[in-house]
């Protein structure tokens, strides 16, 4: 059951006050959490949890930079990027088996009869592909390692998946997806894919729709993750697509809706006190019927969003697509949020004079791309589903503080396109 912790609700073990000082101690040794620390260190009494304040997500990323400046934390670790640009990256870092070996313990849906096609994309510090590599070793299973797939690779590719006798898909939501898209398209029903397994921090209820659509033999396994903390929660196909177990080494607090996780395990780069993901949950019971501790996710936090299965800042988008000298203003559009259709858009004011032409459009698009670590990924699976469009306002524009960074909609406003057809 969940318990109160001054504001907040928890589940999970809580760490012992020896356990948090024995954390606090090798955190406190980090200059840039020094501050933050170390003034735990001399209470008179033993510390608790709920005295160690809320680790931010900037705070986290300063930590990462200033550890690979040192020399002893550059062994054994895997760097991702959960956004940012290649100038100011929101770098991750996790121990090389990924907290793997303990997700093994409590979710196994990979026998040694699998033979898993790994569809999640390799490189450009993207961990899920070679977690995915990791976890399929340990579960016995044979792993196809392809990555990344075009939509007009993927008849073919499913051809040759069938033949070399292939079970389950390891993939983000959006590609599982667009394969079930394209085999309904096509009048393939895949008789021979059993498993599908996601790794998300969005949502992937209208993925687990489509697969019970079309591909009623296939069940979906899915975990929620965190580039700072790894895999925090999994479920079975007897839960639905949203809720997920927490593992038993990840102490979680939600506040306001805000997901706070501190990482016990001994493996962990650094010591992960009360860090809030952005991720928005509720603590509910699973209908699955395991009595074990369970969240259902809501969504990001502020103006974070998850697009096609990658999760990064709005704010980063504009502030690239500011840096360029033609443009004045910028706001992030995300349409069809969580479908198969989803889109994002990113609506710019030009600099008077500057031609709203496709040119100019086209190229604020390749400069937010090339910058950008974790958008490109998205992009390159469904081209069309990223576009700039120049607009005379903002959305919101007229509001107090100005326009924000982020607009849910649920398509693009034909006034935006009527201005770029009229420019």
């Amino acid at each position: 059951m969940p318990k109160a912790v001054g504001s907040s609700l928890s589940i999970g073990r809580s760490p012992s006050s020896p356990e948090v000082e024995d954390m606090l101690h090798v955190a406190a040794a980090i200059p840039s959490l020094r501050g933050k620390y170390a003034h735990l260190l001399g209470l008179s009494r033993p510390v608790d949890l709920a005295d160690v304040p809320v680790l931010t997500q900037d705070e986290y990323h300063e930590t990462v930079r200033q550890l690979l400046e040192d020399p002893r934390h550059r062994q054994g670790a895997i760097l991702s990027a959960g956004g940012g640009t290649l100038t100011h990256p929101e770098l991750s870092m996790l121990p090389d088996d990924m907290f793997a070996p303990q997700l093994l313990a409590r979710w196994k849906p990979l026998g040694s009869g699998d033979v898993v096609a790994n569809l999640f994309p390799a490189g450009r510090l993207q961990s899920a592909f070679h977690f995915f590599n990791v976890y399929a070793a340990l579960c016995g299973a044979t792993t196809v390692p392809i990555g990344h797939l075009n939509d007009d690779e993927l008849g073919q590719w499913l051809d040759f998946l069938e033949n070399r006798g292939v079970t389950a898909l390891a993939a983000p939501s959006a590609v599982i997806a667009r394969v079930v898209r394209m085999a309904a398209a096509s009048g393939r029903s895949l008789p021979w894919l059993h498993k599908i397994l996601l790794s998300s921090s969005g949502d992937v209820t209208g993925t687990a729709e489509l697969v019970r659509l079309h591909l009623p033999q296939a069940r979906i396994w899915g975990l929620y993750c965190s580039p700072a903390s790894g895999p925090i929660g999994h479920n079975t196909p007897e839960c639905p697509a949203d809720t997920f177990h927490v593992l038993p080494h990840q102490y979680v607090e939600v506040e306001d809706e805000r997901l706070i996780v501190t990482n016990m395990h001994a493996d962990s780069a650094f010591p992960l006190l009360r860090f809030q993901t952005g991720g928005l949950v509720d603590l509910v019971t699973c209908t699955c019927g395991r009595a074990e501790p369970t969240v259902r996710l809501r969504g990001q936090s502020g103006s974070a969003l998850t697009f096609r299965s990658r999760t990064f800042a709005a704010e980063e988008l504009v502030a690239l697509a500011c840096g360029e000298e033609d443009v004045a203003e910028a706001q992030v559009m995300l349409v069809n949020q969580g479908t198969a259709d989803e889109q994002l858009c990113l609506a710019v004011r030009l600099r008077p004079g500057v031609p709203a032409d496709e040119y100019t459009s086209g190229w604020i698009r390749s400069q937010v791309l090339g910058r950008h670590l974790t958008l490109r990924g998205a992009v390159d699976e469904a081209p069309e589903s990223f576009e700039v469009i120049a607009v005379e306002r903002l959305s919101g524009a007229a509001m107090v503080g100005g326009a924000p960074a982020l607009v849910i909609a649920e398509q693009i406003p034909e006034v935006f396109h009527q201005y770029e057809e009229a420019s």
